[in-house]
């Protein structure tokens, strides 16, 4: 799948309803670094599924200290001044989308690759309806 980082952001925003662009930028770029750190860069299995706008961020990650999502809400409400809440959604979102720009084959690898925390937050789709973020496993460090 062709993407461009613009468009990338675009989708997060639309599936967070949350369409502060500079905000929203910031949010997706430090939570791909923190994925990025998480996955030790773009792993070779995953290379060309991952699209190739988003790789310069996760490869940004790779030398940053390993965080799961809860620590990194709280760098993003601290650094960005995100509520919470909103961090936990456009999170969620984010990694949404990742698994939904690798594909349905490829999702599972993701999966396989991210810790437990992060790969909590990789969902199936569900008919197009995606479900609430599950919470408790995202709350992990």
């Amino acid at each position: 799948m062709a993407e461009d980082l613009p468009g990338f952001i675009e989708r997060v925003g639309a599936q967070a309803r949350f369409y502060d662009r500079p905000i929203l930028e910031r949010t997706v770029r430090a939570t791909l670094e923190a994925l990025g750190a998480a996955l030790g860069g773009v792993p070779f299995a995953l290379r060309e599924a991952i699209p190739l706008a988003l790789h310069a961020d996760l490869e940004a990650g790779r030398t940053l200290p390993r965080v799961g999502p809860a620590a990194s809400y709280l760098m993003l409400s601290n650094e960005i001044g995100l509520r919470i809440g909103t961090a936990l959604e456009l999170t969620h979102a984010i990694v949404s989308e990742l698994a939904d720009a690798v594909g349905p084959g490829q999702r599972a690898q993701l999966k396989a690759h991210l810790p437990p925390a992060w790969a909590a937050l990789v969902l199936e789709p569900s008919g197009g309806t995606r479900p609430t973020t599950p919470v408790a496993s995202a709350m992990r460090f």
